[in-house]
């Protein structure tokens, strides 16, 4: 598709599966699913994620089911270092088995994410369903993020190095998530000097979160590190509903 172009699926395609490698946007592209359309790595294929999303690039996803990425790297459903904006889909069960993590999500961009359900992806490190590990711009707006699991940030994970950062969710639910070491909802947190890493977090349902330390926290390494929860729900954490850690 040329560079602009609006690909749309028709109803009679329900799914896509591949079998040998990623693909890869370096264009302004809008990929349509229609009625819905699942994009999935085959489980007997070799490990690589769904969708690389290049700098430079403004692409919509709307209406995908994107499934079953597996790398050694970040972002086992969707790397972006673009303008990504993602509409009415889901990301599940993909994985980032080595790296900075990003199970479902890494965002080193700008992206936007609208009445999507992000669930059951992991992470080694951090972010089992969203990851910024080095700035970014995320907004994640009427999302499920459910039954995701890393190390540290289960549901996601902020994180200023080179580069500030910001999350901002408004009117999701963060529910069933989990962290071996800590956070297993959200964790912000600046490890550059001069960097700021911020998370926006309003009217939002966090619960049954599983794992050490607080459900959301916020540290700093380097840097500063701020968090801002206004008109959320919190019930059935395992440990604090919020923290704030070294």
């Amino acid at each position: 598709a040329c560079a602009g172009s609006t690909i749309t699926f028709s109803g009679a395609v329900g799914a896509i599966d591949l079998t040998s490698a990623e693909l890869l946007i370096a264009k302004d592209l809008v990929i349509d699913g229609g009625l819905g359309v699942t994009v999935a790595r085959q489980a007997a294929s070799p490990d690589f994620r769904i969708f690389t999303i290049t700098a430079g690039s403004t692409v919509v996803l709307d209406s995908l089911s994107i499934n079953n990425g597996r790398i050694g790297d970040d972002g086992g459903g969707i790397h972006n270092s673009g303008n990504l904006t993602i509409l009415d889909s889901a990301i599940s069960g993909n994985s980032s088995t080595a790296g900075n993590g990003g199970g479902g999500i890494a965002n080193l961009g700008t992206l936007a994410v609208d009445n999507t359900t992000i669930s059951l992806n992991s992470a080694v490190l951090a972010g089992g369903g969203v990851l910024q590990v080095n700035g970014g711009s995320a907004t994640l707006t009427r999302c499920a993020l459910t039954g995701n699991s890393a190390q540290q940030g289960g549901a996601a994970t902020s994180q200023s190095i080179g580069a500030n950062a910001s999350l901002t969710i408004n009117n999701c639910t963060i529910s069933g998530n989990s962290a071996s070491t800590t956070s297993p909802a959200l964790l912000n947190v600046s490890s550059g000097a001069g960097t700021t890493s911020t998370l926006t977090l309003t009217q939002s349902t966090i619960v049954n979160n599983n794992g050490p330390g607080g459900a959301i926290s916020t540290g700093v390494n380097a840097g500063a590190a701020t968090t801002s929860l206004q008109n959320n729900i919190y019930a059935g954490n395992s440990s604090n509903n919020v923290a704030t850690v070294a």
